[in-house]
């Protein structure tokens, strides 16, 4: 469904849905503006009893006594890549009112929306899912400048940046119910609340559990810190993260070094999938909006090798045949694309080449060897230009480091049986480190005396 539903001033059911009104159905609704629609309940949208999906739509300068841009009751409703802008709420939900209902919302921006409470969002007896979402300079007279949770709502955020709110209590989430006895949950995960403190309010004991996420004015929890995020530009909505290593920007379509980095950068949950993130990449999720995607700021760590593209370890004929594949494909945030230049061409395999010439190789054991002997050595054949050897050893992967060394073998005692170790090189040279391939061995199991 294509269009627009500007200005409309109807008498619709139960003087509810400016701009659209759905009633137990299961409309779906993709690139649409809601505009300067107004209504008693849900200005631009109002759902009740519905599973409604909204793709690509912008809800914006819409009115209404609760949920300016969008009410949602006793419904379902998915959202993606929605806009609700600067709509308004006399009472509750300036962005959006759900009552009884049950969301999924995913990269979707709630910016300068106002209300009493809940600026962003008012959640009541509701479950939300909120997953890479920004809330911005919405404004809450009483509690909740972000969102305002009560009557048992259930709210779980993940990767989202919430900035400049403000609110009388709770500038970017605020907790209350009725008489203090329907507390709700809030669960927030590699998030940025960043307002001016005060960004989390709970009076009604509610269960609000934050970890891995910058909280100003900090919250306890595990993983979290209290410091500036070093946006790249959040008076104009870019809340890349800062970074001496590398940050993308958008304005002109390629990467950027900065003066500082952000300490929200690879202090996401570890548990957290970081594989998309370009290398160098800390082997560890970002904080914030573009964390564990294309568009993650670089780190300054250098775990990892950018020629590893299928991140299994190992640079080999497998990750050349990756190169291959997109070989030449113009994309501005592929792996492949070594120099970072928007196009993986004879460049991108000149600096595969170069780096496959300083990785150690012909590892003896040779990698996935069964059946070790319990007093073998171990040896290896030097990278072009090494000086020295980095070398890592044990029974964990990735395994610790042991020393530095200039011979290209190493006698690590009697091995024990029916164990897998794993090693590595890192070759030293007089421009840097090259961070080799992880190998591993199986030792031989001896038979009973």
């Amino acid at each position: 469904m294509g269009g627009n539903a500007n200005d409309t001033a109807v008498e619709s059911p139960y003087r509810a849905g400016g701009g659209m009104y759905n009633f137990i159905g299961k409309p779906i609704v993709t690139n649409c503006t809601f505009s300067g629609n107004g209504a008693r309940e849900g200005g631009g949208m109002f759902n009740f009893g519905s599973s409604t999906t909204v793709s690509n739509c912008i809800f914006s300068r819409n009115s209404a006594l609760s949920g300016g841009g969008m009410s949602n009751v006793e419904s379902g409703t998915t959202l993606t890549d929605c806009i609700f802008s600067f709509n308004h709420a006399d009472a509750n939900g300036g962005g959006m009112l759900n009552f009884e209902s049950s969301l999924t919302i995913g990269n979707c921006t709630f910016s300068g929306n106002s209300a009493n409470w809940g600026g962003g969002m008012n959640n009541a007896e509701s479950s939300t899912i909120l997953t890479y979402c920004i809330f911005r300079i919405n404004r809450a007279d009483a509690n909740g400048g972000g969102i305002l949770n009560k009557q048992h709502s259930h709210t779980t955020l993940s990767h989202c940046v919430f900035s400049d709110n403000s609110a009388t209590n709770g500038n970017s989430i605020s907790c209350e119910s009725y008489n203090q006895q329907h507390p709700s949950q809030i669960q927030a995960n590699n998030c940025i609340f960043w307002s001016d403190g005060n960004e989390i309010w709970n009076n009604d004991n509610s269960v609000i559990t934050i970890t891995y996420s910058d909280v100003h004015g900090n919250w306890p929890g595990q993983g979290n810190i209290d410091a500036d995020p070093c946006f790249a530009d959040a008076d104009n909505s870019n809340y890349h993260l800062k970074s001496e290593a590398g940050r993308w920007d958008v304005s002109v379509q390629t990467w950027v070094q900065d003066t500082v980095t952000s300490p929200c950068i690879d202090a996401g949950n570890p548990d957290s999938d970081w594989k998309k993130e370009l290398w160098p990449n800390g082997e560890r999720i970002n904080m914030g909006i573009y964390g564990g995607t294309a568009e993650a700021s670089m780190s300054l760590s250098d775990v990892g090798n950018i020629a590893d593209l299928n991140i299994d370890g190992q640079v080999d004929y497998r990750d050349m045949r990756l190169l291959t594949d997109k070989w030449p494909h113009k994309n501005l945030l592929m792996p492949e694309d070594l120099s970072r230049d928007g196009i993986a061409n004879f460049i991108d395999f000149a600096i595969f080449a170069r780096i496959l010439e300083l990785l150690a190789s012909n590892p003896n054991p040779n990698h996935y060897a069964m059946g070790v002997r319990l007093d073998a050595d171990l040896s290896w054949t030097s990278g072009r230009g090494a000086i020295s050897h980095d070398f890592y050893f044990g029974t964990s992967n990735p395994p610790p480091f042991i020393r530095n060394q200039t011979a290209t073998t190493f006698d690590p005692g009697t091995l024990a049986q029916g164990t897998r170790y794993y090693w590595r090189i890192d070759e030293v040279n007089p421009s840097g480190t090259t961070r080799g391939s992880v190998w591993t061995f199986w030792t031989m199991i001896l038979p009973p005396p």
